[in-house]
C-alpha cells in the first residue's frame, strides 16, 4: 500500500521532530557555563568594646588614674566569623580629614586589639575631647575620647 502524500509529510515532520529533541536534548542537559558554581560571600559581624569594660561610644581618662599609654584600656574589635582577616583601623578627625592613628589585623580568634595614644604632637598628655572613628572596610563605628591632664 502507498504512503499518501499527507501521510509522508507527517511521517517526516514527526521523524524530524524526534530528531530535533536527541539533538537539542543533551546540549540542553550540558552546563553552558563550566566554571564551578559561585558560593555567597560569608557574612560577618563586628563588635566592639573597651578591655576593661563593656562601654562602646564614649570614654574619659583622667591622667591621675591612667599615668602611661600603657596604663590605658585597649579597644577590642571582634570579628564573626574570623575570616577572612580583616584590618582595623583607629582614625582621629583633623583639619577637616580622616587620619589613622593605629591599624591592626585581626588575629586567627578575630579579635583586633588597638591601643590609644593620649599623647599631643609635643609629647605631654592631651587635654580635651577627640572624635575617633574604627573602620573595617566600609563600616565605621564612633568613638569619642576625652583626655584630662589633671
Amino acid at each position: 500500500m502507498a504512503i499518501s502524500p499527507l501521510r509522508r509529510s507527517l511521517a517526516a515532520g514527526a521523524a524530524s521532530l524526534a530528531l530535533g529533541l536527541t539533538l537539542v536534548s543533551p546540549v540542553a542537559a550540558e552546563p553552558r557555563d563550566r566554571r564551578p558554581p559561585r558560593t555567597a560571600p560569608t557574612v560577618q559581624e563586628y563588635y566592639w568594646h573597651w578591655s576593661d569594660s563593656r562601654i562602646y561610644s564614649a570614654r574619659t581618662f583622667l591622667h591621675t588614674e591612667f599615668p602611661s599609654q600603657a596604663s590605658l584600656p585597649d579597644l577590642l574589635v571582634m570579628v564573626v566569623p574570623p575570616t577572612p582577616r580583616r584590618m582595623v583601623y583607629l582614625e582621629f578627625y583633623q583639619d577637616g580629614r580622616w587620619a589613622a592613628e593605629n591599624i591592626v589585623r585581626t588575629d586567627g580568634r578575630g579579635v583586633a586589639t588597638i591601643d590609644v595614644d593620649p599623647y599631643c604632637a609635643n609629647n605631654t598628655w592631651c587635654n580635651g575631647t577627640y572624635t575617633y572613628r574604627l573602620k573595617i572596610g566600609d563600616l565605621t563605628a564612633p568613638v569619642n575620647i576625652t583626655y584630662f591632664e589633671r
